[in-house]
């Protein structure tokens, strides 16, 4: 965030890192206040208008477009990541915690990681990666006019920018059936993030059904593992119960997406 402050990519003033984990049991940082609003729900949207929100939804690409056109080595952060083998070692990464967090047999989540190991798509370019990139990890103003702030940078590293392009589209395809949110008329769907996101890059997107089905892949693996927590008894609140029911469809979905 500290090199991205004078980027074109708004980001939360960042105040203080202490990398004493003594202070308070682990390495922190202190970020300056953000005034703005997070569109996570329909009740987050229901203030306003279509035309209010499809504009913040433009915004969404906007802003990604932006982050993935800084140069790394400009900003500091040319030692950030390892970007040879990003793919692989992300699909690998998120194999090995469907092995570690299953509670149930689904072949098909199985056949998934196979197809996507055995078809990975040649990365055109590297750039700086969010790699958690959806509307709800976005803070915008509160008429809705601009972006205040992009935040949840903990996954960020150098790598292939079309797998942020792919969970992006990933979370517009699936987010009213398994996150909760509620369908309200104004955000772009996935056909128009596609097209608002092509107008402004010249990547190749025409692997880009490989990177929705590795992201609809791992949101199968997380939830996973939520309900793996959920039947040890190692979760709190609302809402756990019914997480497990929804891995199955995000597996088929993906199956759907790679004919597998």
């Amino acid at each position: 965030m500290s090199a991205l402050a004078d980027s074109a990519v708004p980001v939360p003033p960042v105040l203080h890192l202490c990398e004493d984990s003594g202070v308070i049991g682990a390495p922190f940082v202190v970020m300056d206040y953000v005034d703005g609003v997070v569109l996570r729900t329909g009740a987050d949207m229901a203030p306003y208008a279509a035309d209010e929100l499809r504009g913040a939804s433009e915004l969404l690409v906007q802003t990604l477009l932006a982050l993935h056109d800084v140069d790394p080595d400009a900003v500091g952060l040319s030692r950030f990541g390892r970007p040879e083998g990003y793919l692989e070692r992300n699909l690998r990464r998120w194999s090995t915690q469907w092995e570690s967090s299953r509670t149930r047999d689904l072949p098909v989540l199985d056949r998934i990681a196979e197809t996507l190991g055995s078809d990975i798509p040649t990365t055109q370019r590297t750039s700086i990666v969010h790699g958690d990139y959806r509307l709800d990890n976005v803070m915008f103003a509160r008429d809705l006019g601009a972006v205040a702030a992009v935040v949840d940078w903990e996954l960020s590293t150098i790598g292939d920018p079309l797998a942020d392009l792919g969970l992006m589209l990933t979370y517009v395809e699936v987010s009213d059936e398994v996150l909760g949110a509620t369908k309200v008329e104004g955000p772009l769907d996935a056909r128009a993030t596609l097209s608002a996101y092509a107008a402004g890059t010249d990547l190749d997107l025409s692997r880009i059904t490989w990177y929705v089905a590795f992201g609809v892949f791992k949101l199968a693996v997380i939830l996973e593992g939520v309900h793996a927590r959920y039947l040890a008894g190692a979760t709190v609140g609302e809402g756990f119960a019914t997480m497990g029911a929804h891995v199955p469809v995000l597996a088929e979905r993906a199956a759907a997406l790679l004919e597998v």
